[in-house]
C-alpha cells in the first residue's frame, strides 16, 4: 500500500478531490500557450540569425536577451505542463505517476527558471541604458555588456537549482514539485534562493521602467524643440512602450506567486492558502511565455494592422503560424522581416538624431530652450 508524501498532503489539506483536480489541470492549458509563444520567438530568433550569417549583418543584443528568456520560458512551461504528474506515487494530489527522481528533476527545472527574471531585469536595463546612450561607441560597448547579462541570468538559475539539489530539499509542493514543505527549513531555502532574488529583479525592472519612461519624456521635449516631426516621437514613444509591457508581463507572472509563497510562509505551511489564490498562481505563472510572444508580436501586429485594416486578428495568428513552421511564402517573409523593427535600435537612431541636432546648436552657438 503506497503512503501519502507529507508535503503534498499540507499542501492540499482542506481540498476537496475535485479542487485538486483542478489545480492539477489548471496549469496545461496556460502552459501549453506559453510553450508555443516562446517556440515562435525562438524559431523565428534563429531564422533570422541564419539570415544575418549569409548577409553579415550585425548582431543585436535586444533579441539575443529575448532569445535566452525564452528558452528558460520553454523549459519552465514543459515543467509546468507536467504538474503533479512527476510526484511520487501515493503523493495526495491528482494523478502522481513518478518518483522522487522524476519530482527531483521538476524541481530543477523550476528554480533554474530564476533566469528568466534576471532577464527579464537585463530587458529593462537595456532599454534604459539604450535611451541614454549618446554616441554610436557607446552603443557598441553596451553590446559588450550583452554576454554579461546572458552570464548573471544563467549563472543565478544554476546556483539555485544546483544548491538545491546538493542540499536534497526538492519535493512534492502544491501542483508540482518544488521546494519541499516537509524540508527542515524549506522556506529559507526558497526565501534566500529563490523569492528575494526575483522580488529584487522586479524592484529593478520597475525602477529602470520608470527611468525610462523618464528619459523618453525629455527626449520628446528636445524633439518638439528642435522641430522634429510627431512621426518620429511617435515612433519612438512606441518603442520605449515595449520596455514597459515586458514588464508589466513580467509583474502579472510572479505578483500572485510571490503572494502564494508569502502565505505560505507566514503559515509555515501549517494551512492550505486560499482557494482563489492558488487558482490564479497556477493561471499567471506558467504563463510567462504567452505574455512574451504577446508583447514580441505587438509592432508587428501594429504594423500589420496599419498595412491590413480590414483584416482580423486571425489572420494574423495564421500568418505568424505559417511563418513559425516555415510554411510561409517568400512574400510574407519579406513583409514580416520589414515588420520585425528592433525598438531599442529606434530608440537609438531617435537618440543619434537628438545628439546630432544638439551638437550642431552647439556649433552655431545657438541656445536652446527647452519646455
Amino acid at each position: 500500500q503506497t503512503s501519502v508524501h507529507p508535503a503534498a498532503q499540507a499542501s492540499t489539506v482542506g481540498l476537496t478531490e475535485r479542487q485538486k483536480e483542478v489545480l492539477a489541470i489548471l496549469p496545461k492549458p496556460f502552459a501549453c500557450l506559453s510553450f508555443m509563444g516562446s517556440l515562435y520567438i525562438v524559431t523565428h530568433y534563429i531564422r533570422h540569425r541564419c539570415k544575418k550569417r549569409r548577409t553579415r549583418v550585425r548582431k543585436r543584443t535586444y533579441p539575443d536577451l529575448v532569445f535566452g528568456m525564452s528558452c528558460i520560458d520553454m523549459l519552465t512551461s514543459t515543467s509546468y505542463f507536467l504538474s503533479s504528474w512527476p510526484m511520487p506515487r501515493g503523493s495526495d494530489v491528482f494523478q502522481p505517476i513518478g518518483n522522487k527522481q522524476t519530482c527531483q528533476a521538476q524541481a530543477f527545472i523550476q528554480l533554474f527558471g530564476l533566469a528568466a527574471p534576471f532577464y527579464n531585469a537585463s530587458i529593462s536595463l537595456y532599454y534604459y541604458l539604450v535611451a541614454r546612450s549618446k554616441s554610436k561607441q557607446a552603443i557598441k560597448k553596451l553590446r559588450r555588456v550583452k554576454q554579461l547579462m546572458h552570464g548573471i541570468s544563467l549563472s543565478a538559475g544554476l546556483v539555485a537549482s544546483i544548491t538545491g539539489l546538493a542540499l536534497d530539499v526538492y519535493g512534492p509542493a502544491e501542483s508540482w514539485c518544488w521546494v519541499g514543505t516537509n524540508q527542515q527549513g524549506w522556506h529559507w531555502y526558497g526565501l534566500g534562493m529563490f523569492h528575494i532574488p526575483i522580488l529584487c529583479c522586479i524592484v529593478f525592472a520597475i525602477i529602470f521602467t520608470l527611468l525610462l519612461h523618464k528619459t523618453i519624456r525629455e527626449h520628446e521635449r528636445k524633439m518638439e524643440a528642435y522641430g522634429m516631426g510627431e512621426a518620429e516621437r511617435k515612433l519612438s514613444r512606441e518603442s520605449a512602450a515595449q520596455g514597459f509591457w515586458y514588464t508589466a508581463a513580467f509583474c502579472y507572472t510572479w505578483i500572485f506567486a510571490a503572494a502564494f509563497r508569502t502565505y505560505q510562509l507566514a503559515t509555515e505551511s501549517q494551512s492550505t492558502p486560499p482557494y482563489g489564490l492558488s487558482v490564479m498562481f497556477l493561471i499567471s505563472l506558467p504563463s510567462q511565455g504567452l505574455l512574451n510572444f504577446l508583447v514580441r508580436s505587438r509592432p508587428r501586429y501594429l504594423a500589420y494592422r496599419r498595412r491590413n485594416p480590414d483584416s482580423r486578428f486571425r489572420h494574423f495568428v495564421h500568418k505568424l503560424t505559417r511563418i513559425t513552421f516555415s510554411m510561409s511564402t517568400e512574400s510574407e517573409e519579406e513583409e514580416d522581416d520589414e515588420d520585425d523593427v528592433d525598438p531599442t535600435e529606434v530608440l537609438l537612431r531617435s537618440r543619434s538624431i537628438l545628439c546630432e541636432r544638439e551638437k550642431l546648436q552647439t556649433i552655431e552657438g545657438g541656445v536652446l530652450k527647452v519646455p
